[in-house]
């Protein structure tokens, strides 16, 4: 996971955006970064891409809430009021079950 490229998680992240667009959400695929390390070097930082996420008809926290308590759980962080998913931290075999849960939680 730490050696996939902006690219590719560019592109991980336009698939799961295609699948979910029409969404009452606010969706976008951003550059970010992934924190790595532990114990001494807990901020060394890499560059990533998350789609933020900013539900309509819902709080941000109710949405965090709600992804991870679905099966399968879909675990970011809130920043800014919104919804952050690394993809970094999403492998290519799960994104259309990702897409689906988004889908299912927001739809």
């Amino acid at each position: 996971m730490l050696t996939i490229t902006q690219q590719e998680l560019r592109k991980r992240g336009e698939k799961i955006l295609a699948e979910i667009q029409d969404l009452p959400i606010e969706i976008a695929v951003i550059d970010t970064y992934s924190q790595m390390g532990s114990g001494a070097l807990p901020l060394e930082k890499i560059p990533s891409v998350a789609l933020r996420l900013k539900p309509n008809k819902m709080s941000v926290s109710r949405l965090a809430r709600l992804l991870r308590l679905s099966d399968p759980a879909v675990v970011g962080y809130i920043e800014d009021d919104h919804f952050m998913l690394n993809l970094r931290t999403v492998r290519q075999d799960e994104l259309q079950q990702t897409a689906q849960v988004l889908r299912r939680v927001l739809g």
